[in-house]
C-alpha cells in the first residue's frame, strides 16, 4: 500500500490487534506466553496533523501478518516525519486531497453498552463520573481504598484542559486517568526546586520555562528519577522543562570544563560506589526525539559533551577490562539493605566492586547515544564509542545471562566472588530486552509476574521492609509493559496495563511504590509494614501512565535512528489486546487521542476497532 501526505489527514493501514485472554492466575505469579490468541481483522488507523508541515514519510505499510506472536495482526503503520513537504504534492506526487478543517471537539463513535465508571479491587472499589463541556470535561473520581497519608483529597476533581491532549475512548474510566495523569504532570511543573541536603534547603530558581520536581515529599530533581522520567513520557508533554530538568544535572569540573552527567544520590557517597548517572542517555535520546531545528541542535552539542566526558572519565574509574563490565551499584535499588546480601550492607567496597546489569545497561545506552550524536558530526572519537558498545552488549550477554532461568541476572555481588547470584529485576531486564539482547522473548515469559503487576525484584528479602523488596514501582511496570510490547507477549501486557489503571484509579494519584501482593499503598505487617516511603505524584510513575496511553494504546513510539542525524519520525504501531477492547474499550468502536505534541506538531490519532472478542 502506497501512503500519501496529506496536510490535514492521512489514512495509514493498519491497526495491531492482539487477542489474548489476559488471565493472570488468582493465586500466585505466572509466566509464559498466552498461546490460546486468535488473530483478528485489521481496521484504519487515522493520523490528523494540524500543522501545514506535516506528512508521512514512510511509503510502504505491510499486509497484516496473521502469524506474528500471540495471534497479533501486526503491521507497522509508518513514520510520520515533520520536514517541510514538496508543494503540494503527495508522496506519489499526486495533489493533496483537501480534507477540510478538523473538527472543533473530537468524538468517537461509540457502540450501546455499558463502558466502564470504575475499577473493583475487592474489598475496594474506585468510580469515575463525567460532568461539564464535552470538550472540556471534568472528572470527579473516588475511591473506599485507604488512602496513604490521606492525600489527595478523595473525591479528586479532575477538569480537561482547553489546550492539553485528551482522549475520547468511550470509557470514563480511561479518559480520566488520563486527564488525572497530565493533571499531575502539571502539579509536578514548578519554577523552583529544594531540597535540605543542597544550600540548606533554599530555593534553586530553574531556567526560563521550569523545571520538574520529583513528587510531592521530593521537591528536588535527581538524575535517574529526571531520565527515567522523560523517557517513559515527560519529553512529549513539556520539552522546555524537560530540557531544563536534563540540563541541571550536568555540571563541569570546579575549573569550568570537563561536563560530565552527575551521580547526585546512591550508596556510600555515590559516585563511584554508585555509577548510573549513565542512564541519563535514556531521558537525553527520548527528548532529541522531540526537538527539532536550532533546539534540537543545542541539546545535541551538549550532550554530546556531556556523554563523551562522561563515558571517558568513567572508562578511567569504574570499568573493568578483566570481564569488559562497568562496576557500581544498581540503579534505582540504591537502598542496599533491600536488594544486596546482608554481608554486603555494611561493607561498602564490595558494592563499588559489584556490577549490575541496570547500571551496565546506561552504560551501553550512554555509549549508543554518543556513537550517534558524534557520527552525525564526523568526530574522530565516534567509531571508537561504536565499538565500545558493541563490546559491551557481548559482555553483559555473556556475564548476566542465565541459561537455567532464562532470564538476565541482576548483579554480580563483588570481584571476590564472581559467581552467579541467583537475582533478577525488572528494570535492569526491561533495558535489555529494549536493547534487542538476545533472550529478550524469553526473559518477559519467564519473569515472574503477580495477579497485580510485576515485582521490581525477583526473589524478595526476608525480614526486610516493604519498599524496593516486596515492591511494585509503576515507572518499572511501565518498562515492563514497553518490554511486553517489544517481543509480542501480551499477557505481560495485560498483567502490566491492569496494574497501571489499578493504582492510579485505586489511589486517585500515580504513586511511587506499592506491596506487591495486594497493591496497597501501605500494609500493616509488623516489622516488615510499608512500603517506607511513598509519595504522590510521583514524577517517573506519571510519565509511566502516560507510557501505557500514548504507547501501550495508541502505539505512539518517536523514533530515533543509529545514522545519519538520528531523526527518523514517530512510528505508529498500536497493539490493542482482545483484554483491553473488552474491559477497557467495550463500547468504542473508534478510540481518539487528540493534542498529542510532537516535535513541536499536535496530532490527532484515530484507531478504528473491530468487534469485541469475547475473552472469558
Amino acid at each position: 500500500m502506497r501512503l500519501s501526505m496529506t496536510i490535514m489527514s492521512v489514512g495509514i493501514a493498519a491497526l495491531a490487534l492482539a487477542c489474548a485472554d489476559g488471565d493472570e492466575g488468582a493465586d500466585g505469579p505466572r509466566t509464559g506466553v498466552d498461546s490460546d490468541a486468535t488473530a483478528a481483522d485489521a481496521r484504519v488507523v487515522d493520523a490528523r496533523v494540524d500543522d501545514p508541515d506535516g506528512q508521512i514519510t514512510d511509503a510502504d505499510a505491510p499486509a497484516p501478518d496473521a502469524d506474528a506472536p500471540d495471534g497479533a495482526v501486526e503491521s507497522d503503520a509508518g513514520l510520520i516525519d515533520m520536514a517541510p513537504p514538496p508543494g503540494d504534492a503527495g508522496v506519489d506526487g499526486a495533489p493533496t486531497p483537501d480534507m477540510g478543517p478538523a473538527p472543533a471537539c473530537p468524538q468517537p463513535e461509540v457502540a450501546d453498552g455499558d463502558a466502564p465508571v470504575g475499577w473493583t479491587d475487592a474489598p475496594y472499589q474506585s468510580s469515575v463520573a463525567v460532568s461539564g463541556d464535552p470538550c472540556a470535561r471534568t472528572f470527579t473520581l473516588r475511591t473506599d481504598q485507604p488512602l496513604r497519608d490521606d492525600q489527595p483529597a478523595n473525591p479528586r476533581v479532575i477538569t480537561e484542559a482547553a489546550d492539553g491532549p485528551i482522549s475520547r475512548t468511550g470509557s470514563p474510566l480511561f479518559d480520566g486517568l488520563y486527564a488525572l495523569a497530565l493533571t499531575e504532570v502539571e502539579e509536578c511543573a514548578v519554577d523552583a526546586i529544594r531540597d535540605f541536603a543542597f544550600g540548606d534547603g533554599q530555593p534553586l530558581p530553574c531556567p526560563p520555562g521550569g523545571c520538574f520536581e520529583t513528587g510531592r515529599l521530593w521537591n528536588y530533581v535527581w538524575t535517574r528519577d529526571t531520565a527515567y522520567a522523560v523517557d517513559l513520557g515527560l519529553a512529549s508533554m513539556d520539552p522546555t522543562r524537560a530540557r531544563n530538568s536534563l540540563e541541571f544535572k550536568l555540571s563541569a569540573r570546579r575549573g569550568g570544563a570537563d561536563t560530565q552527567i552527575v551521580q547526585d544520590t546512591g550508596t556510600g557517597g555515590s559516585y563511584p560506589i554508585s555509577s548510573d548517572r549513565a542512564v541519563w542517555a535514556f531521558g537525553a535520546k527520548a527528548l532529541l526525539a522531540q526537538l527539532d531545528g536550532a533546539e534540537r541542535d543545542g541539546f545535541a552539542a551538549l550532550s554530546w559533551e556531556a556523554a563523551r566526558n562522561t563515558l571517558e572519565h568513567d572508562r578511567v574509574v569504574v570499568f573493568d577490562p578483566a570481564d569488559g563490565l562497568y562496576r557500581g551499584e544498581q540503579s534505582f535499588l540504591d537502598w542496599r539493605e533491600q536488594t544486596y546480601p546482608r554481608w554486603v550492607q555494611n561493607d561498602l567496597a564490595h558494592i563499588g566492586m559489584s556490577k549490575a546489569l541496570s547500571t551496565n545497561m546506561g552504560h551501553l545506552a550512554l555509549m549508543e547515544l554518543a556513537a550517534t550524536l558524534g557520527e552525525a558530526r564526523g568526530d574522530a572519537d565516534a567509531p571508537r564509542y561504536r565499538q565500545w558498545a558493541t563490546a559491551l552488549r557481548a559482555a553483559i550477554r555473556a556475564r548476566f545471562w542465565d541459561a537455567d532461568a532464562g532470564m538476565f541476572r541482576t548483579f554480580q555481588t563483588t570481584t571476590l566472588d564472581p559467581s552467579a547470584a541467583r537475582q533478577f529485576d525488572a528494570l535492569g531486564m526491561a533495558h535489555a530486552v529494549l536493547a534487542d539482547l538476545d533472550g529478550g522473548a524469553e526473559a518477559v515469559a519467564n519473569y515472574p509476574v503477580l495477579p497485580k503487576g510485576p515485582a521490581v525484584i525477583w526473589p524478595q528479602q526476608q525480614d526486610t521492609r516493604i519498599y524496593h523488596n516486596r515492591g511494585q514501582w509503576p515507572f518499572v511496570t511501565a518498562y515492563w509493559l514497553r518490554a511486553a510490547r517489544r517481543v509480542g507477549n501480551d499477557a505481560v501486557i495485560d498483567n502490566t496495563a491492569r496494574a497501571l489503571v489499578r493504582g492510579a484509579a485505586m489511589n486517585l494519584s500515580n504513586m511511587e511504590n506499592f506491596e506487591m501482593v495486594t497493591a496497597l499503598p501501605w500494609l500493616e505487617d509488623g516489622d516488615a509494614s510499608g512500603p517506607v516511603v511513598n509519595s504522590q505524584r510521583q514524577l517517573w510513575s506519571v510519565a509511566g501512565y502516560l507510557t501505557l496511553v500514548h504507547e501501550g494504546v495508541f502505539g505512539l513510539e518517536p523514533h530515533w535512528s543509529t545514522s545519519g542525524d538520528g531523526l527518523d519520525g514517530l512510528r505508529v504501531a498500536p497493539r490493542i489486546t482482545a483484554w483491553m477492547r473488552a474491559a477497557l474499550f467495550p463500547t468504542a468502536r473508534s478510540l481518539l487521542l487528540d493534542g498529542y505534541v510532537y516535535r513541536g506538531r499536535r496530532l490527532r490519532v484515530e484507531l478504528r476497532l473491530p468487534a469485541v472478542i469475547n475473552v472469558d
